[in-house]
């Protein structure tokens, strides 16, 4: 990916999501259902999205969707 699409992405989705996220942590955001999750710290299930079979959709992890609704 072009590195300015990718710094435009990124502050797109920070600006949708800052009333919502903690940006000190990682977070995953999955286009096609525009939702934001936390990721998971190297130590925790599900780092490997396929560990807790989430593939980083964990329900747990879900911060809000960029569509509207939320925790």
């Amino acid at each position: 990916m072009d590195h300015d699409i990718e710094r435009t992405a990124t502050r797109l989705i920070r600006q949708h999501f800052a009333p919502v996220a903690d940006w000190r942590h990682a977070h995953d955001f999955h286009i096609p259902t525009g939702g934001l999750y936390l990721t998971p710290e190297p130590d925790q299930t599900g780092y490997i999205p396929e560990d807790d079979r989430s593939f980083g959709m964990s329900p747990i992890r879900y911060i809000n969707s960029a569509y509207g609704g939320g925790e």
